[in-house]
């Protein structure tokens, strides 16, 4: 009974979550079959999670994310991790680069437009 009690404080009645948020309980329970609402069937009748215990559970997740965000700092720190901020390539290294793009550009289309221009011209 005391479970009973305690499921009901944790729920609101889906009808007066629709009231109180101006929507068709309709709305209410396909939200909660679609999954973008939490609650049940209690008694017989659609019941919505209630704020305190979204709030909770809300709350629960954020404390969850902060230690697990503070523990991946600290695995960070201990293993000597470096941030990258700036890469510098010296001019000379980007020209063969740029070179090497150039000339493997003329033998995917080139090579294909001469074979083509070939045929076209007999």
């Amino acid at each position: 009974m005391s479970e009973e009690k305690d499921e009901k404080d944790e729920y609101e009645l889906a009808s007066d979550y629709a009231e109180r948020h101006n929507k068709p309980v309709e709305d209410v329970i396909t939200s909660i079959g679609q999954g973008t609402l939490e609650g049940c069937v209690i008694d017989g009748k659609w019941h919505v999670e209630s704020e305190a215990r979204r709030d909770e559970r809300g709350q629960k997740r954020m404390e969850a994310e902060s230690k697990r965000i503070k523990g991946q700092e600290k695995a960070d720190r201990d293993q000597g991790l470096v941030k990258v901020t700036r890469i510098r390539i010296p001019f000379g290294d980007m020209v063969v680069l740029y070179l090497q793009v150039a000339g493997a550009a003329l033998i995917v289309f080139g090579i294909p437009a001469l074979i083509f221009a070939l045929i076209t011209a007999s």
